[in-house]
């Protein structure tokens, strides 16, 4: 009876210690992730395409032409600089020591300015040119210090071929005529040629991780940045006589983000 008693007493004490849980070592825990770590949770995902948008002063090389001889472009349009607009997607099809993408880029230029007469003076009816640039090129980003090194700047290279829708309107709206009979038509067209740029580009990642690692989570937005770039346009026709010019170099400033 007395080994009973002792045994249920034993059985008593033992139901508080039933009921706690193990007591953990610090090597037996897990690692704290995401926001229990108290630092921003980058994810791992994978970059394949870059977009970006970038505006700078243009003016096309229509004069060239003529060697000085006649300035129609500028006696209509006037020879200062105008905003231009191009917007730009490449796939990036290698990522090792830099990376290597194909791309395609839309463009915009508007110009305005008021009609000449036969005599050559300015006439009370208003006209503007148009152009339309469509590229496909190659696009080199040395970015393996910002991905080794975590370096803000990268420089960059590209090289492709473009072709330039371009037309002239009337007051109206209208698309211009020049000339009569077969040996007139409508002004406007397209030429041809090959484009070049290098640029420089400013990770803005860099001064705010924690945005940065929050907007990857939730858009896929791998890297923003703001950039500059020098591009020059050599459209002629590679050299076909006759052909409108509508190239030229420029400066270049935008926004672009990686995903």
């Amino acid at each position: 009876m007395r080994n009973l008693a002792m045994a249920f007493c034993l059985w008593i004490f033992a139901l508080p210690a039933a009921g706690q849980e193990p007591v953990r070592h610090d090597a037996d825990r897990p690692e704290p992730v995401g926001e229990e770590s108290g630092e921003p949770d980058r994810g791992v995902s994978p970059i394949r395409w870059m977009w970006d948008l970038r505006g700078g002063l243009f003016l096309p090389e229509i004069d060239s032409e003529f060697g000085g001889a006649a300035t129609p472009y500028a006696d209509i349009f006037g020879n200062d600089q105008k905003m231009a607009w191009r917007t730009e997607l490449s796939w990036q099809f290698y990522r090792g020591i830099g990376s290597l993408g194909v791309g395609t880029d839309l463009g915009l230029f508007y110009r305005s300015g008021k009609a000449l007469l036969e005599d050559g003076t300015k006439s009370g009816d208003g006209t503007s040119f148009v152009l339309i640039p469509m590229g496909l090129k190659l696009v080199y980003r040395f970015d393996w210090l910002q991905t080794t090194y975590h370096f803000p700047l990268t420089p960059y290279g590209k090289a492709g071929l473009v072709y330039n829708f371009w037309w002239i309107t009337d007051g109206d709206g209208s698309v211009a005529t020049w000339g009569t009979g077969d040996g007139g038509g409508k002004a406007r067209g397209g030429t041809y040629g090959w484009e070049v740029a290098l640029g420089l580009s400013l990770l803005l990642d860099f001064f705010d991780s924690d945005s940065a690692a929050n907007l990857e989570r939730e858009s896929g937005i791998n890297n923003s940045y703001i950039f500059v770039e020098w591009m020059y346009n050599k459209s002629d026709n590679f050299g076909e006589d006759g052909a409108l010019r509508v190239g030229g170099a420029a400066w270049m400033f935008g926004l672009g983000v990686e995903f």
